[in-house]
């Protein structure tokens, strides 16, 4: 039987996004995000990874503060340090809904931004919430 691994936070970037292309010309997205449950539990830390065009949007528009929902899978990664191998826990996301909040310029607009989405213009006009439908249309029940 397949397993499935699926992990989704909503938090604050504690952290302007730090973009890197690979030696094989990817781009690379990292940010933490905080997560605090309640008031009187201390914030979890989430190191999230994006990709390719995705990683390019988060670069452009998010900040440190931003509030966002990440959905992803958990993935591990070793690394040496101090000539001892250590292992590292991060969310590789599949997307990222940006929700507003303490970034300076954020507009409080969402817009989720998948894996494989095309990249936005700089000038945000798609980043409107969608209008509510028409109050005089007629339902069938």
């Amino acid at each position: 039987m397949a397993g499935f691994n699926r992990i989704e936070i909503i938090g604050n970037l504690g952290k302007d996004p730090e973009t890197r292309t690979t030696t094989t010309g990817k781009m690379v997205c990292s940010f933490s995000v905080g997560v605090t449950e309640r008031k009187d539990a201390a914030t979890q830390w989430f190191n999230v990874q994006v990709w390719d065009k995705l990683a390019e949007i988060c670069s452009r528009y998010l900040k440190k503060g931003s509030s966002v929902m990440v959905a992803g899978r958990m993935a591990s990664r070793k690394y040496e340090k101090d000539g001892v191998t250590r292992e590292a826990w991060e969310i590789v996301a599949r997307e990222v809904l940006m929700l507003g909040g303490k970034a300076e310029g954020a507009t409080g607009d969402r817009r989720t931004y998948k894996a494989g989405d095309p990249v936005p213009e700089m000038n945000r006009q798609h980043m409107t919430t969608p209008k509510p439908v028409d109050d005089d249309c007629s339902l069938p029940f």
